[in-house]
């Protein structure tokens, strides 16, 4: 499985947003990092609001707002790079009861295969491309990237 810790996040003052936990894994039973080409395959990135989340989040959790991921997929070496389907989770409304220093994560997770999204065999890097959006799903709020985990597309 691989991982990063580095994040960029832009968002609005009073919004506090980590980005951390990319995960690439198949799901074979062989190797998570070896990924053969019809495997199926997961890609997640973890988005955490809080520890102490002012008013200002809780409400714009209570207005449901969509949490979209997309990942970048870049051969390292020849091979062309591709962007993923959007993974989207929606946020959840803290209940009345919900401590001032809670935490809430949101784990939005792609899967496909490499044959599904054109991946030629060899070394990949990704990263993932996060974007906070309005409960319409129009108007962007905060965006960040997480990068870069790297596994492999068996031949």
């Amino acid at each position: 499985m691989a991982t990063e810790t580095e994040f960029l996040v832009v968002a609005p003052p009073g919004l506090s947003i980590t980005l951390s936990d990319l995960k690439i894994a198949g799901t074979g039973g062989g190797s998570a990092l070896i990924i053969k080409p019809a495997e199926t395959f997961k890609a997640s990135v973890k988005v955490e609001f809080g520890p102490n989340p002012d008013p200002f989040v809780h409400f714009l959790l209570f207005l449901k707002l969509k949490v979209e991921v997309q990942f970048a997929i870049e051969s390292i070496g020849p091979g062309a790079e591709v962007l993923t389907p959007i993974a989207s989770e929606t946020t959840t409304a803290p209940g009345p009861s919900a401590p001032p220093d809670a935490t809430y994560v949101y784990t939005p997770t792609f899967s496909g295969t490499a044959n599904g999204l054109g991946l030629d065999p060899g070394p990949k890097k990704v990263i993932a491309i996060v974007t906070l959006k309005d409960p319409s799903g129009v108007f962007p709020l905060a965006t960040g990237f997480l990068g870069e985990g790297i596994f492999q597309v068996s031949p």
